[in-house]
């Protein structure tokens, strides 16, 4: 019997570890690798050479060692340690077939890192800081108005810690810049503060001392220049310069006084005195704080403003010569003292003036005419006066006065009046043609009607005044004015403004208000709320050419309105009017000629809409539950061809 022949045996596996890597040691026999990382981390690469077996194996490898196989041995990552203690690992490769067993060892070794003892050193480039020769402590010395000084921390610590700041001084550190913002010291008083700055790790700590001493400052003194200030009546500012040491500087004055403080003076400015009477007082001005303190007056007086009437006339090389205004007065006793401008002697008049009373200047050209009295008038005006341009001011006491109807009628030069031209008129009834025909007057003053609580009648008030072109918001709002009849008639008024005749409930009336305003552009949708009670815009905006549109609401509080004969006339600028523009008037009852000529109007003509359904102008008179009928529609739409609804309007008598 013949005997099995054994197969042949696979050699033993063999492994062999070589690097050429600095950190990497291999031992004589090529089966164990040492490796050396510091702290801060390693990339490395350890070739193994297997043979006889198809795949080796590493054992397990912590994870901050990072080892990776390759086709041809293992990558080393190993991470940063960031503790002082080292830290070892050991892991085996492996290389096994059915002959035996082949074994090489890593092992790894990496540093802890290396904390340095902490630094710390202060410098200073301030002339007011003095660093010792270590840098670890500085001395400060500051005045008592304060500064801000700057001091270098150099340290190998991220955050040093720095305490010791008191109320009277800020600190910020930044960029390795540690900054002291230190207030002004008011009192007498050194102050001082003692600052630590810290440098720590967990090798060691260590300070820095900051002192700081502030002046206090010095017994308080103060001079001023004044000691006592008489003001004029009509008010104007003084200047008061003062000295002191101190920091701190406070005035108290009289309320009839306005301060404006600076570094070495203060102005004192008195409005007019327009009391009636003399006053008097004292201003106190304190240096310093707490009980360093040091006090002077000024003591301050101001005479009455004189009751005046300021105006500028203007005279040419044919006329010039001017005649006074009429002032009457019912005052037993009269003084009325007309400064002419001209250098001429003022002139006292003992009896009411009136145009009789007369002056010939010597040149053409601009004069400022002063009317001063004490007297209480009862009748002013300036009626067709061609020398007067402008109404500067006006503080006489003309509460006697009833009526202002034609006060600056036809003055064709007059140019401006100021907010406080009627500000005594509180008893005046009438205001009637105030200033019709004044063909150069370019603006009202806000609130210039204001006083006019009592007043009946505006009528024809602006009439003509081709120049007007702005008048204030809310111009008449709230009048108990019955009559604004005619009163922008012809002027020259680019807008009725907001809320311009708002809560005047006691009128009925606004006709030709604004009849030939040629420049008139837009009506605020407000300018007629809340007047409940008008029944007529009789031919009120006839011949506005210029206007764009009519606001909706624009009639919306005149519930009771009946009459829009000629209203807007001839107004071509308009090209659609609002649908529910008469929506609130349900009494309307006559309308001739009222959008006669408004040749550009398109689209369809206003309409109320009721239960889904447009009722038109000339449909109200089939809804009587609703609406009276326009029982005089004559030429209403006559002429406006391009309106959708023109062919309508003709066979009803709207258009005819």
């Amino acid at each position: 019997m013949t005997g099995r022949i054994p197969p042949p045996l696979t050699p033993a596996p063999e492994l062999t570890l070589s690097a050429d890597a600095e950190s990497i040691t291999i031992d004589q026999t090529g089966l164990k690798a040492s490796i050396i990382a510091p702290a801060e981390g390693l990339t490395a690469h350890l070739a193994v050479t297997a043979s006889d077996v198809d795949e080796w194996t590493l054992s397990e490898v912590p994870s901050w060692v990072g080892a990776t196989k390759t086709t041809d041995g293992i990558a080393f990552a190993v991470e940063a340690n960031s503790s002082t203690d080292s830290r070892t690992a050991e892991f085996t490769i492996t290389a096994t077939n059915e002959s035996g067993t082949a074994e090489a060892r890593v092992e790894l070794f990496q540093d802890g890192i290396v904390i340095p003892e902490p630094e710390l050193a202060l410098s200073s480039d301030d002339s007011a800081v003095t660093i010792s020769d270590n840098g670890l402590s500085a001395a400060v010395a500051v005045a008592a108005e304060g500064a801000e000084i700057a001091i270098a921390v150099q340290t190998n610590v991220a955050a040093p810690v720095i305490e010791g700041m008191p109320e009277w001084l800020d600190a910020t550190f930044e960029d390795s810049v540690l900054t002291l913002d230190i207030a002004a010291n008011t009192s007498i008083d050194i102050r001082t503060a003692a600052i630590r700055v810290t440098a720590e790790n967990r090798t060691g700590v260590i300070e820095a001392a900051i002192d700081i001493v502030q002046a206090g400052v010095a017994a308080a003194e103060l001079t001023l220049s004044e000691s006592a200030i008489e003001f004029s009546g009509d008010g104007e500012t003084r200047s008061v310069e003062f000295a002191t040491n101190q920091l701190v500087v406070e005035i108290a004055a009289p309320a009839w006084l306005t301060v404006d403080k600076g570094d070495e003076s203060f102005t004192l400015t008195a409005a007019a005195n327009t009391t009636g009477a003399a006053r008097s007082g004292e201003v106190t001005v304190t240096a310093g704080t707490g009980a360093n303190t040091a006090t002077a007056t000024v003591a301050v007086s101001q005479e009455r403003q004189p009751s005046t009437m300021v105006f500028v006339v203007a005279t040419t090389a044919s006329v010039k010569k001017l005649t006074l205004p009429t002032l009457s007065t019912a005052d037993a006793e009269v003084a009325i003292t007309v400064d002419w401008g001209d250098g001429s002697d003022a002139e006292v008049f003992t009896a009411g003036l009136t145009a009789s009373n007369a002056h010939e200047y010597a040149d053409e050209g601009e004069y400022t005419v002063t009317i001063a009295s004490d007297n209480t008038f009862t009748a002013f005006q300036f009626y067709n006066n061609a020398r007067l341009k402008a109404i500067v001011k006006n503080s006489l006491d003309m509460s006697g006065v009833k009526t202002l109807s034609r006060c600056f009628y036809n003055d064709r030069a007059l140019e401006s009046v100021p907010a406080d031209m009627l500000a005594s008129c509180t008893g005046a009834t009438a205001a009637d043609n105030m200033f019709y025909g004044c063909i150069a007057l370019k603006s009202i003053p806000d609130g210039f009607f204001a006083p006019l609580t009592l007043c009946k009648t505006f009528a024809n008030c602006f009439q003509n005044c081709a120049a007007l072109e702005t008048i204030p918001a809310g111009m008449f709002e709230g009048s108990i004015a019955t009559n604004f009849n005619s009163i922008f008639n012809g002027s020259g008024i680019k807008a009725l403004p907001a809320r311009c005749f708002a809560g005047c409930t006691a009128t009925s009336e606004m006709k030709n208000i604004c009849t030939g305003c040629k420049q008139l552009e837009t009506i605020a949708p407000d300018a007629f709320e809340g007047c409940t009670k008008i029944t007529t815009f009789y031919n009120a905006f006839s011949s506005c050419e210029s206007l764009k549109a009519i606001p909706v609401t624009l009639f919306a509080s005149c519930t009771g309105l009946n009459e829009l004969d000629y209203c807007f006339q001839r107004c071509t600028g308009l090209t659609s009017l609002p649908a529910g523009m008469f929506d609130n008037n349900r009494s309307i009852r006559w309308m001739e000629y009222c959008f006669q000529r408004c040749e550009n109007l398109t689209g369809e003509t206003p309409y109320t809409v009721i239960d889904g359904n447009k009722i038109h102008l000339y449909e109200r008179e089939f809804y009587p539950d609703y609406f009276l009928n326009p029982s005089s529609h004559d030429y209403c739409f006559s002429y406006d061809e391009l309106l959708d609804d023109y062919a309508t309007l003709k066979t009803t008598g709207w258009a005819q």
